[in-house]
């Protein structure tokens, strides 16, 4: 296999975003710049036309690494897969909707290379659905153990870890229906690892109306168990983290429509908007 990379990206698929959303993904990632790296699918089950681009894509580029599932066992399982086989002193994950700036992985490696104390960095986004980009998404650059209460402060796709960190930790839980990256940082965070998000927009993050729509009652629960374990490692149930223990039972509530207008009111940044705006027409007159 030659030399090993610096960052191994592993990324799952199984089918349920559009073929030409995870070719875009892919795309994002195989343009990075100025560093090397290797970029881990797991076919996890996903339908023909996902199949045979990613068989093809990995026939013709040494870069990529192909898992094939004949049975999807879940997103958390397959990234563990994935992690088994990284070679890569960093392990950066991807999502097969989203796509990277050129320079995302280079930025994020350099942050870790210089910053010893923190074992996973993200950083912000732009948020975008079938229209195009729509808002921007600031997370907080050195996120404490209150800033779990809300949601998870790191948006997951964009994260890349220590590898080593997974020789000593548990990767990703399975048996969860959602919620295998909120569990993770969570429990990351209890055991006294840092994490911080490098306040650069580097990643595009697909976020639509079907977002809200693929959330069960079964995974909101699932998301409760998680917040309650997760609370309790923190230290952060008391006063408020019962209350937030309910959130995503209370959200399922509320129509998805709606709550995709609201977020869209309040993650609006005219000039990172335009930015996004511009690099994803370029992708798309590309092909």
């Amino acid at each position: 296999m030659g030399d090993a990379p610096v960052v191994s990206v592993i990324m799952s698929t199984c089918g349920r975003q559009k073929a030409e959303h995870l070719k875009k993904a892919v795309q994002s990632v195989l343009e990075q710049e100025g560093i090397g790296f290797e970029l881990i699918i797991c076919n996890d089950n996903a339908p023909k036309e996902h199949s045979e681009y990613l068989h093809k894509l990995a026939e013709k580029d040494m870069r990529v690494r192909l898992i094939d599932n004949a049975e999807s066992r879940g997103l958390a399982y397959a990234l563990n897969l994935c992690i088994g086989l990284a070679r890569g002193k960093y392990l950066a994950r991807m999502d097969d909707d989203d796509m990277c700036s050129p320079s995302r992985l280079k930025i994020q490696a350099d942050y870790l290379e210089e910053h010893i104390g923190i074992a996973y960095v993200g950083c912000n986004a732009a948020l975008t659905d079938e229209k195009g980009v729509w808002g921007h998404r600031q997370l907080p650059e050195e996120p404490g153990k209150k800033d779990f209460l809300r949601f998870s402060p790191y948006i997951h796709p964009s994260v890349m870890f220590r590898s080593d960190i997974f020789r000593t930790q548990e990767g990703y839980r399975t048996g969860t229906r959602r919620g295998e990256d909120y569990e993770l940082f969570m429990r990351l965070c209890a055991a006294g690892y840092r994490g911080c998000n490098i306040q650069q927009t580097l990643f595009s993050y697909r976020e639509d109306r079907d977002s809200h729509k693929r959330r069960s009652l079964g995974s909101r629960l699932d998301e409760m168990r998680i917040r309650y374990e997760g609370f309790r490692a923190l230290g952060i149930m008391l006063p408020w983290g019962w209350l937030y223990m309910l959130r995503p039972l209370a959200a399922g509530c509320v129509p998805g429509p709606v709550v995709h207008g609201a977020r869209k009111l309040f993650h609006r940044s005219s000039a990172v908007l335009e930015k996004w705006k511009s690099i994803i027409a370029g992708r798309q007159e590309m092909g």
